[in-house]
Parts: structure tokens; sequence; C-alpha cells
């Protein structure tokens, strides 16, 4: 089909619009189902070869858009993971896991001795409390044998005064 007829066909989808009647206190039209239909038939027919080729390319524009975007990401994931892989590879990268092994050992060892000292003072100060007890327990026994003395001589000197009143 000719433009011509695309400018006819716009002409008539046109005329049916400004003379179909009005749906009352609204901006809407009732139009003929079948008519407008056949006309966007005809439009469509009447579209240039040119325009069809356009909306392919556009198409196609799209797909290739998206396939070289999902290449792309692709790209870069595996760009960073080698990225982080050779860090991770690098001189620096291994000293510091040395310096960190290092400080742990450390850390354990400073910590084991810690733990020895508070061990051998609170042994000590166990001893010390050993010591100071069996002293005190000591004179407590001296203490309760002299009690005892005592009583034995306060009840001797009562059977005597009972004996010799």
């Amino acid at each position: 089909m000719s433009k011509m007829e695309l400018f006819i066909l716009l002409d008539r989808l046109d005329n049916l619009c400004n003379s179909a009647p009005r749906v009352p206190m609204t901006d809407r039209v009732l139009i003929d189902y079948k008519e407008l239909r056949e006309l966007v038939d005809g439009l469509r027919l009447s579209l240039p070869k040119e325009v069809k080729q356009v909306q392919e390319i556009v198409k196609s524009g799209k797909e290739v858009h998206q396939q070289v975007r999902a290449e792309a990401d692709g790209i870069i994931s595996r760009a960073k993971q080698e990225a982080e892989r050779l860090v991770q590879e690098t001189e620096v990268y291994k000293r510091a896991q040395q310096e960190a092994e290092k400080t742990l050992r450390e850390a354990k060892k400073k910590a084991a001795e810690i733990c020895a000292g508070a061990d051998e003072y609170a042994a000590s100060i166990l001893a010390n409390l050993a010591e100071s007890l069996n002293k005190t327990m000591a004179q407590l026994e001296k203490t309760l044998a002299q009690v005892e003395r005592g009583q034995q001589e306060l009840a001797k000197a009562k059977q005597q005064q009972q004996v010799n009143p």
C-alpha cells in the first residue's frame, strides 16, 4: 500500500472519532468496533516496510543489549574473583598472615604464663592460710587444755569442800 492510502485510513479514523455519538457528561464516544478494527488492520497493512524493519531492528537491538549486558556482568564477576585471588597470593598478604600467626602464638604463651603465675599465687596464699590456721589450732588446743585443767581443779576443790566442810 502507498503512503496515500495510509493518510486516507488516518482521515477515516479521525472522521470515525469525530462523528461518533458522545456519552453525556464525559469525553467518551461510542465507536463501532467492527469499523474501528477494519481501520486498525488497514493501518497495519499500510505501514511501509521500513517501519516494520525498524521495529525488528529495535527488538533485536534490545536482545543484543541484554546479551552484551549479561556477558559484561560475567566478565566483571570473573575479574573480581581473579583480583581477590591475586591479592591473597601477594607477599603482603602472606606477611600479614605470618604476623597474625606469630601474634596469636605470643598471646597464647603470655596467657599460659599469666595462668601459671595465678596458680602459683593461689597456692602460696593457701599454704600461708593453712600454716596460719595450724598455728591458731595449736594455740586453741593449748588454751582448751588449760581450761580443762582449770575445770578439773575446780571440781577437785569442790569435792574437798564437800568432804571437809
